[in-house]
């Protein structure tokens, strides 16, 4: 589970009820990978866990998607730190304020932009905007050219990619849950 506030990532055990911190620094805020303690976060939004145990973190106030392992390594996997949405190689794209994620089949990768309206794939190296373009709401047969104000949530059962569409905290009207239709790459 990823704690927002605390700046961890942590796993439950529903067997022994216990919680056990596997990375970051309790109550912490800051950005660096490495193992455990020596790895840190600042405001985890959503985790997804992979078909090989690795835990993928949207760690929204470093604009970057994180990968943590059981054993505590934390590393970089997309997002260069900046606050916008531009494609292409993963480390050198960068991702707005990542909020929900899920994953296909594939074990690609899907993330909600919370400030962008964007929903963005990461498959392999390869980081590209699969949804929206800007904050707004608009129904398209063309996915990038419809909008969502702010995927706030995501989940994928193929072919479809729901997001819930959220207001960002605001006073817009925008409360629904979207579906993108994912084509088979």
């Amino acid at each position: 589970m990823g704690d927002a506030t605390a700046f961890t990532v942590k796993i439950y055990d529903p067997v022994l009820q216990t919680v056990t911190p596997v990375a970051g620094e309790e109550g912490v805020a800051g950005f660096g990978n490495g193992t455990g303690t020596g790895a840190h976060f600042n405001t985890i939004r959503d985790i997804v866990v992979t078909s090989t145990d690795t835990i993928l973190v949207s760690d929204a106030g470093n604009n970057r998607i994180r990968q943590v392992t059981l054993a505590g390594v934390v590393t970089t996997v997309a997002g260069n730190g900046l606050a916008a949405s531009t494609n292409g190689v993963a480390l050198a794209s960068s991702v707005n304020r990542p909020s929900g994620l899920a994953l296909d089949g594939d074990d690609v990768l899907y993330i909600g932009e919370f400030n962008s309206g964007m929903i963005r794939k990461l498959s392999g190296n390869l980081l590209t905007t699969i949804a929206g373009n800007v904050p707004g709401y608009a129904d398209n047969v063309d996915p990038v050219v419809g909008q969502l104000f702010s995927a706030e949530g995501l989940d994928f059962v193929a072919p479809n990619l729901y997001s819930s569409d959220g207001n960002a905290g605001g006073d817009e009207p925008f409360h629904r849950i979207r579906r993108t239709v994912i084509a088979a790459d």
